[in-house]
């Protein structure tokens, strides 16, 4: 956030221009924290180890507005904005502008290091989203088969990832109040909210879960009173919306305590006895299910990347990530568990003090350390692991018993 003198001077600048800028000393980025930044740049550390899951094919917001290799898409942008207008409202472009400079502060404090505040391109890019987001949810009316983006597969998909990569987002508030502010003439009634679910749901929805139900339970959630369940925080933007609704459900209220973080990898507690599959829940661990396609990694990384920046103190994808790099460490683990590379690769670069599995960890590393759950465990893989092993030790075993008693009364 910009300091006390360069912030009074933007706030000027906003109330009587379309544009600002508020400076912030480059050797402050990215470590910058001010308490109402919301989006930020990708840490450099996490950027390197893999380019491709933060570049995009159409920019929104300040950050990457005007690289050559995304212009192809600002006349489809002004396209949308055009219809918008034509279309959704009858307000004029003049009175969104003015609505879009009284936010000036609140949005440039949103933003994490160097912007430029440009009304006119935030109006286009909002009108944009909102324009995509209603068409999309207006599908039964046919209106998709017409619309540019939403008729072809590839572009669709490749637009709904680039809208949920952190550098790339606008604040949700913004969204959510311009929307109500112009009230469409076709609005979706349960709100801004049920739109972004709608076009999001290949990310947010679990099998055999619709967008309606996704939507209903945030909305149980804010009513949801503390300790007794997951209560949905205010939404900061797309990349925020995705990683709430990735949570589970029934997640606990604080369940992050400091300390190791390690844990023996699956082939190893294995040896003591320990199941472990995604639908299993063992010594109170339960893995979660993870369906992984072509897009997990790059929607792993951008929410790591957001908790690393905003949620330090509540890091669950981050947690998550870890156990899974420390269950899946070899070729052997990944008989046991699907997802074997991904967990390796996304967990390089983290860091945090707190870990949501400390407890659950814990558990399992004395339940290895146990000699006898050890030997126990070998014993049965070696003497019962089918039915002619289990019939051979039976048989051995009276053979065995029958042997000595012979013994003793020969003896005695």
């Amino acid at each position: 956030m910009a300091s006390p003198a360069v912030a009074g001077a933007s706030e000027e600048n906003c109330n009587n221009n379309d544009s600002c800028i508020v400076e912030i000393p480059k050797e402050l980025e990215p470590e910058l924290t001010g308490t109402k930044n919301i989006i930020y740049r990708v840490p450099r550390n996490l950027r390197k180890l893999k380019e491709a899951a933060y570049t995009l094919l159409i920019s929104i917001g300040p950050f990457h507005h005007g690289k050559r290799e995304l212009q192809a898409m600002e006349q489809n942008k002004k396209y949308y904005h055009d219809r918008f207008f034509l279309t959704r409202t009858t307000k004029s472009h003049d009175d969104l502008k003015t609505f879009i400079n009284d936010k000036c502060q609140e949005v440039c404090d949103s933003y994490a290091g160097t912007m430029k505040y440009d009304a006119c391109l935030i109006l286009i890019e909002a009108c944009f989203i909102i324009e995509l987001f209603l068409t999309n949810y207006k599908r039964k009316d046919g209106q998709e088969k017409k619309d540019y983006i939403l008729r072809m597969e590839w572009l669709r998909k490749a637009i709904q990832l680039d809208l949920i990569l952190l550098e790339n987002q606008l604040p949700y508030f913004l969204l959510e109040c311009l929307y109500h502010d112009i009230k469409p003439e076709d609005k979706c009634e349960n709100g801004f909210l049920l739109l972004a679910c709608s076009f999001f749901k290949e990310f947010c929805t679990r099998p055999g879960e619709n967008v309606q139900n996704i939507f209903n339970k945030m909305k149980e959630s804010d009513e949801t009173t503390e300790g007794s369940g997951k209560k949905m925080k205010k939404i900061k933007h797309f990349t925020d919306l995705v990683r709430q609704l990735r949570l589970p459900i029934n997640l606990q209220t604080n369940p992050f305590q400091s300390g190791d973080n390690h844990l023996y990898s699956t082939t190893e507690l294995d040896k003591a006895g320990v199941k472990l599959t995604s639908k299993c829940c063992c010594l109170g661990l339960e893995v979660p299910a993870l369906m992984l396609d072509d897009a997990t990694e790059l929607l792993f990384r951008n929410m790591i990347a957001l908790e690393q920046c905003l949620y330090s103190d509540e890091a669950y994808i981050c947690s998550y990530v870890a156990l899974m790099s420390h269950l899946i460490n070899t070729k052997e683990d990944a008989d046991f568990l699907d997802e074997a590379g991904l967990f390796t690769r996304l967990s390089d670069e983290i860091s945090f003090s707190n870990f949501c599995y400390a407890s659950y960890c814990k558990r399992l590393n004395n339940h290895y350390e146990k000699w006898f759950n050890r030997t126990w465990t070998k014993g049965k893989k070696v003497y019962f692991n089918d039915l002619w092993k289990t019939s051979s030790t039976v048989v051995g075993f009276f053979v065995l018993i029958f042997t000595i008693t012979s013994l003793v009364k020969t003896i005695f």
